[in-house]
């Protein structure tokens, strides 16, 4: 399999050129735990009547449920993308500016650091790649959060939600050998989506029911699927939000839940002297 993915590159024309700049994006990219906290600020901007104690009121209406949600994806969805682009043309222009020029039409396997990419590109089609990647990675963490703000409606049990599920992820991502059987754990993982320049510049394999399948393709249609998954539960969450009396009984559970770590939460950070 590895020399059938490879053969795309036998007749490309590799030359020396001005890698520093796509060195400097690979090496001080922008970190993801910046993503994740522009995430959890726009979220609870999103849904700051769940700070006013306005939730029950607005989502007992109709349009509440229905258009307000709408908005809610939009503005979520292109606040993601905007933050995104920003970033890499901030992250790019500093590059160029400070370390050279770029040759556009020089084939990116040039670049020592991303010759195992098996796929022939140019490095504007690989700057292309990496906008695309980088505008994903924002927007999953973002439907994410959104989700795990609509489930956890008490602010601060929705950070340590957030931060928890995450913390698991990355956890995950770091500690299991690449070698290992739970090497798909690895992989088909949000983590490993955010590190996807870590993903793009390591050809591997994976064995899934006796298959070989890249790496990349794992990390790609789980970051997709979760990404869909996120956005369509917290948009039905939204949608068939009713007021408090109407609740079902597994939502009340899961309140009931929160609230007793609410307490405890509470309890403990009074003993720690945090407030």
């Amino acid at each position: 399999k590895t020399a059938a993915d490879y053969r795309h590159l036998e007749h490309i024309n590799v030359r020396p050129g001005n890698d520093a700049p796509i060195n400097a994006l690979l090496s001080f990219g922008v970190p993801p735990i910046l993503g994740l906290i522009f995430a959890c600020v726009l979220v609870s901007m999103t849904l700051a009547e769940q700070q006013y104690g306005l939730r029950p009121l607005i989502f007992a209406t109709k349009d509440g449920r229905g258009k307000l949600t709408v908005c809610r994806w939009l503005g979520l969805f292109f606040g993601s993308v905007l933050f995104a682009g920003l970033l890499f043309a901030l992250t790019i222009g500093l590059s160029t500016t400070l370390l050279g020029g770029l040759e556009p039409e020089q084939m990116v396997q040039s670049v020592p650091a991303l010759f195992s990419l098996t796929v022939p590109m140019t490095i504007r089609e690989f700057l292309w790649l990496y906008l695309a990647c980088g505008i994903g990675v924002q927007i999953m963490l973002t439907f994410v959060v959104w989700l795990t703000f609509s489930v956890v409606e008490q602010r601060q049990m929705a950070f340590l939600t957030t931060i928890g599920v995450v913390g698991i992820s990355w956890l995950l991502y770091r500690v299991i050998p690449a070698q290992s059987f739970l090497a798909v754990l690895k992989y088909a993982n949000p983590a490993a989506a955010m590190d996807f320049m870590g993903c793009l510049t390591v050809y591997r394999n994976l064995g899934i029911s006796s298959v070989l399948v890249e790496k990349n393709r794992v990390v790609l249609f789980t970051g997709i699927i979760l990404t869909v998954a996120c956005a369509a539960i917290a948009i039905r969450c939204g949608v068939k939000r009713y007021s408090i009396s109407s609740h079902g009984k597994l939502y009340r559970l899961v309140q009931k839940w929160m609230k007793a770590l609410s307490v405890r939460y509470h309890a403990l950070t009074a003993k720690l002297g945090f407030c």
